[in-house]
């Protein structure tokens, strides 16, 4: 878990350095160390529709659903389901202070998820009894339904310190995590067997259940020499790495709760084992929690020194539409957070952005993953639809604000409509035989 930690800090650092470091500089062939005045601000942002973002996962509910066709089976009348909402992060940089010795600049990002699905079959389904196996059940019109709430929000508060050079001496973060579901099914169908007496049994249950999350985290990183990331100026088709040691020390703290109570008794005898095992209640509070770990435990995140690297490369440079609609030349920036490997070892960037020097920062971030990892994302995200782009301050600053004071979230929605669509073909199926 400590490493994850560890992780999480170098992918947050190298993210936040792309996004917030560059700043305005004149439009040359390279991007000369730029000058910082109290109050600069910039953003970044995407927003988009759920069924755009998740038409892949969409895609596979339909094609699970094709397998039964309503028009030739006349015990089945409607299958249906819906899902709609919207997708936004947003990240707000300001330059709070500004002195001989450096750089301040406060960063600010969060977003959240606006969702909402339904699953409805309606049709001939066998009455509940008992039936001889080779008995034909007798046959009623009945509805089965998956419904779910979320609420979903991320906050994460930065402060980084830069010397005059612009490189990073030290970064402190503070993120948080809220997420709490609800969820309940109605007429969710049970065949079971007594093979002795070759007797079926059929039963409706209807469930519903929740888990509610609360984390918190707070780091202090420090880099010893400072981080110099960018080494300006910066020059197209050109690569560095930037290095240094890295302090991290912190704190973690957040609760864990579930509401099982409503749910179907094989699962709560299950949840009651884990329980057993693991020698845990619900509430689960986290910092009282021993993980027998010496760099993590208890809440609080002992200090560690890692070297670390950060390879760079400049591909080349883009032209680019700003959300104001002015055309930029971007520079096209590279980099990877794996220690172990160089920019030639990788097949691919971890991420790539756009800087633009007439427009003063990041105007488009994009993220690439490992093929193994692309291909199962892939199969229901569409990735190209979450690029980050440049944004107008207050718009993201509204718009992160109102993302996060909304109550749903897609992978869960989209949790439900597999359920929904996996009960459908079974039944259909089961009807069959």
């Amino acid at each position: 878990m400590y490493n994850r930690i560890k992780q999480l800090g170098i992918v947050v650092l190298v993210t936040l350095l792309i996004t917030a470091l560059l700043v305005p500089s004149p439009s040359t062939a390279q991007a000369e160390k730029p000058e910082w005045e109290e109050g600069d601000a910039w953003a970044m942002g995407f927003d988009g529709d759920i069924q755009d973002i998740f038409s892949p996962g969409l895609d596979m509910i339909d094609e699970a659903l094709e397998e039964i066709d309503v028009d030739e089976d006349d015990e089945l009348e409607e299958i249906d389901y819906d899902v709609e909402g919207e997708l936004g992060f947003y990240q707000i940089y300001e330059v709070t202070e500004v002195n001989d010795d450096g750089y301040v600049m406060e960063v600010e990002s969060g977003g959240g998820i606006q969702a909402s699905a339904s699953f409805e079959i309606t049709g001939e389904m066998p009455e509940e009894g008992e039936y001889d196996m080779e008995e034909q059940p007798d046959m009623e019109t009945k509805t089965f339904s998956v419904e779910g709430e979320l609420f979903f929000m991320l906050d994460i508060e930065r402060t980084i310190h830069y010397d005059e050079d612009l490189a990073i001496e030290e970064m402190y973060m503070d993120y948080t995590l809220e997420l709490s579901a609800e969820f309940s099914v109605e007429n969710y169908p049970s065949f079971d067997y007594d093979w002795e007496n070759e007797i079926m049994i059929v039963e409706y249950e209807d469930f519903s259940g929740g888990i509610s999350v609360e984390l918190g985290l707070q780091l202090q990183m420090e880099f010893e020499p400072a981080l110099d990331v960018f080494q300006f100026p910066i020059e197209e088709h050109t690569s560095w790495t930037a290095e240094s040691n890295m302090t991290v020390s912190g704190s973690y703290e957040g609760v864990i709760d579930l509401d099982y109570e409503e749910m179907p008794e094989e699962f709560q005898e299950m949840i009651d084992q884990w329980k057993e095992e693991e020698d845990i209640e619900f509430p689960i509070i986290l910092e009282d929690i021993d993980t027998e770990e010496d760099e993590m435990n208890f809440g609080e995140i002992e200090e560690t020194t890692e070297d670390i690297e950060i390879p760079m490369k400049c591909t080349g440079t883009e032209e680019i539409v700003l959300y104001d609609g002015t055309v930029t030349d971007a520079y096209i920036l590279e980099f990877g957070t794996d220690n172990n490997l160089t920019m030639t070892q990788q097949e691919e960037a971890s991420f790539q952005m756009m800087y633009s020097a007439d427009a003063g920062f990041m105007v488009l971030q994009q993220m690439n993953l490992d093929d193994e990892m692309d291909d199962e994302i892939g199969q229901i995200i569409d990735m190209e639809a979450v690029q980050m782009e440049s944004m107008d301050v207050e718009e993201a600053r509204e718009s992160m604000e109102e993302m996060q004071e909304e109550e749903k979230i897609p992978g869960f929605t989209l949790a439900l409509l597999t359920l929904g669509a996996v009960v459908a073909v079974a039944v259909y199926y089961k009807k069959k035989q």
